[in-house]
């Protein structure tokens, strides 16, 4: 079988055909059915192998279709992104400005300038009583490739980490996976203020994107101990 496909595949046809060469693995034959499923359900229009494997899982309801031994569901404590006094501050003025210089219409560009500054604003107020995301982890084993979730849009860096220090022989990353958390950027990203790496695209910053690579390598090297 030509794992690779499942890297540059274009549809949920094509995972099926990549599910259905574990046929001879009886324990594999649910996960055939399910993408069965997804095509007579009309899910031809997802586009990325990630989105159909995602929609897989939740189908299986995992825990009890995979072989004991090769799943493991990780729940994860990670470091709220926090905002500065300074950074509020500066993010009061901006809306401030905004309206002194602006009394006409609003269009969508404007929209999405306020919504940076006005997420800092509520992240500043949420923090004030939550401190952790918690992050809901699957790692599945199948052969020697793996798949790991988490809920967020993984900068790069982070996913390349993943698959550098992987012990499986091919390691696909499913992402925006039991709960949707937003952008998790770099520290370069963040100090960048690429629209990705503001604080009201995401949840969680570079420090719990460490925590998140570690913690699924961990998890992800001793199903191959």
């Amino acid at each position: 079988m030509n794992i690779t496909l499942l890297q540059s595949g274009n549809c949920v046809c094509r995972a099926y055909n990549l599910i259905t060469d574990f046929l001879n693995l009886s324990v594999f034959n649910t996960l055939a059915y399910s993408a069965k499923v997804l095509i007579s359900l009309k899910v031809y229009n997802v586009i990325c192998v990630e989105l159909a494997f995602r929609r897989i899982v939740c189908i299986l309801s995992i825990g009890s279709l995979i072989r004991a031994g090769t799943h493991r569901k990780l729940d994860i404590s990670l470091p709220l992104r926090r905002v500065t006094p300074a950074e509020k501050d500066a993010a009061e003025q901006a809306i401030r400005d905004f309206f002194k210089e602006n009394t006409g219409d609003i269009n969508y560009m404007d929209t999405a300038e306020m919504h940076v500054h006005a997420g800092t604003l509520g992240r500043y107020e949420y923090q004030q009583d939550h401190y952790v995301r918690n992050a809901e982890v699957h790692i599945v084993r199948i052969g020697d490739i793996v798949f790991a979730t988490n809920p967020y849009e993984l900068f790069l860096d982070f996913g390349n980490q993943i698959r550098a220090l992987s012990h499986a022989s091919q390691t696909f990353i499913i992402q925006l996976c039991c709960g949707c958390d937003g952008y998790l950027p770099t520290k370069e990203a963040e100090e960048g203020s690429h629209y990705s790496a503001y604080v009201s695209s995401g949840t969680v910053g570079h420090i719990g994107g460490e925590m998140l690579v570690r913690k699924t390598v961990d998890e992800i090297n001793k199903l191959f101990e």
